[in-house]
This record gives C-alpha cells, structure tokens and sequence, in this order.
C-alpha cells in the first residue's frame, strides 16, 4: 500500500482541523485545507506543508479538482442543531452530514482517492 503523504481537510479551519494541520505537518504530511472561506483557515498560513484551498464543496466537480493529488480525505463538517423542522433533523443538517458525504465520496471515486475519515459532530 501507497503511503500517505497528501490528506485534504474539509472544515479544516475550525478547531479540531487546526489542530489536526499541526499534527499531519510535524509528520511531514501535506495539508489541503478546503473551505468555503479561506480566511477562516488563515492561521494554518504558518504550516509549511499547509494549503488553503477555496472551494464551494456543494459542487461536486469542484470538489473533484481540488481533491487532485490527495491521498486520503477527512471529513471535518458537521453541525448539532438545525431550526429548520421541515425535513428529519432539518435541511442544514441532512446538507452536512448526508448530502456532503456523498459528494465528497463521489469526487473521491473521480480521483481515484481511497480513503476517507468522516468525523461525526455527534
């Protein structure tokens, strides 16, 4: 098996993903920290091995292009509450934790990128 040396973080500028930069860059791993806004992930600037990589994760084919040359892909999106009762658990919520996976395993399999970890807000 390939070793992994590129992993792109979706939600990376939140905490758990800065922390998980720090880490991946002390093993000499690449980060690619895809957010919708950059800013938000502005402090992983001072990680070497770090990328901040704008992206809309709502369309697939974007989120395809920016998983080019990744390894592996971690799922760091996610939200407790939703106020809309118009669907089970409301939209945002089965947005983030149904509709994103699927998009981004979909743009895994154009990458042919094999490895994924989704971290539950839950």
């Amino acid at each position: 098996m390939n070793a992994i040396q590129r992993v792109a973080l979706l939600g990376g500028g939140g905490f758990i993903g800065s922390w998980l930069t720090e880490r991946l860059t002390e093993t000499g791993k690449e980060t690619v920290i895809l957010t919708r806004r950059p800013d938000h992930a502005a402090s992983a600037r001072i990680f070497p091995t770090a990328e901040i990589v704008g992206v809309d994760a709502c369309d697939t084919d974007a989120l395809s292009q920016a998983l080019a040359g990744c390894d592996a892909v971690v799922n760091l999106v996610g939200i407790l509450h939703d106020r809309d009762g118009s669907a089970p658990y409301g939209k945002r919520f089965a947005a983030a934790h149904v509709e994103l996976p699927r998009r981004i395993v979909a743009a895994m399999k154009a990458k042919g990128v094999r490895r994924l970890l989704h971290m539950s807000a839950l």
